[in-house]
């Protein structure tokens, strides 16, 4: 009876990280689609998705992105919440890039 406990367990065990480690993947894959999602600066940078240098806003618009929620400042690094980010983006294109408010 123990061995059969014993089996049981650990095939819950295996079974939820399996379902976790599932999980995880898909949230990986499609991270601008799952909302509320932030990414850190450079990953959005090298991930192809953000259409104009990012740093650049970052140094000529930053009270502005962070005052919209599109940049969050978390100790040294910079996280960006996507979808806020494309809606500032909208809001604030015809401004052009040197623009400070």
């Amino acid at each position: 009876m123990d061995i059969v406990a014993g089996y049981s367990l650990y095939s819950c065990v295996f079974i939820i990280s399996l379902i976790k480690a599932n999980m995880d993947t898909q949230i990986d894959q499609n991270p601008s689609q799952t909302p509320n999602t932030l990414i850190q600066l450079p990953a959005f940078k090298k991930s192809g998705r953000c259409p104009l240098e990012p740093y650049h806003l970052l140094f000529h618009h930053k009270e502005s992105l962070v005052e919209y929620g599109a940049f969050i400042k978390f100790g040294k690094r910079w996280l960006v919440d996507e979808s806020k980010f494309f809606d500032w983006l909208r809001e604030h294109g015809e401004k052009g890039s040197h623009h400070q408010e």
